[in-house]
């Protein structure tokens, strides 16, 4: 306070007169729209993510579930009637499942040559 005024003095409020907008001020206004552009399609990318790897899973798995079918219904073809045996006996009283004899040379003649 002055002692020769008897109201203490106020500065000017600057900051309620309307700027003057720059060249700068319009250059940061564009690229501040064009960086909330960028962000709306990151965030429009990111809601579409799950659908994404969902629909990749599905591509990958769908190979597999087509093998893990046809070896199911080959092993359907390929297995025995609950009612038939696994091996069927022989006529020998010992029950021993003979195998038909191997040429044992001509089996080594032909591993030699392979060798």
């Amino acid at each position: 306070m002055d002692p020769t005024h008897s109201e203490p003095q106020v500065p000017e409020q600057q900051w309620l007169e309307p700027p003057i907008p720059t060249k700068n001020d319009k250059f940061l206004e564009q690229r501040i729209e064009e960086l909330e552009q960028q962000v709306a399609a990151y965030d429009a990318l990111l809601n579409e993510l799950p659908d994404l790897f969902e629909r990749k899973f599905q591509e990958r798995l769908a190979p597999i579930l087509e093998r893990y079918q046809l070896l199911s219904e080959q092993q359907t073809k390929n297995e025995p009637a609950a009612d038939t045996p696994l091996l069927q006996s022989t006529k020998s009283p010992d029950n021993v499942v003979r195998f038909p004899e191997i040429n044992l040379m001509s089996f080594l003649k032909t591993r030699q040559r392979s060798a």
